[in-house]
């Protein structure tokens, strides 16, 4: 396992379009890893592919809510649109991006319909 250096806004590769994903094998096992392994030196929340420079469609997140640890990965993902709700973004729930170091926004959660 690695820790990859992070990019940071500015950065084409982070507003280039992710490539799907079609090979699954032990190199793409221990990429993930190297997520894992940054985004814990990194103290985040989530960290995707483009972060650290490769073009694929992966993400890996890893943090507590509610007092629980919810740690995993995502390839392929993809994002259903839906109306905002009237309560975001929530100015009491700032977040930060480890491509913007430094910088906290206002954000909000859409409801999970899984």
């Amino acid at each position: 396992m690695a820790i990859r250096p992070i990019l940071i806004a500015g950065d084409s590769r982070l507003t280039t379009p992710a490539v799907p994903v079609t090979v699954f094998d032990d190199e793409l096992r221990a990429f993930v890893d190297d997520l894992y392994e940054t985004n814990t030196a990194a103290h985040g929340a989530g960290l995707a592919a483009n972060q650290v420079g490769d073009p694929r469609a992966i993400f890996v997140f890893d943090l507590i809510d509610d007092g629980r640890r919810h740690r995993g990965h995502v390839v392929n993902p993809t994002l259903e649109t839906a109306p905002l709700p009237e309560t975001m973004p929530d100015p009491d729930d700032l977040e930060g991006c480890l491509s913007v170091p430094g910088e906290r926004f206002p954000t909000g959660r859409a409801e999970w319909r899984g």
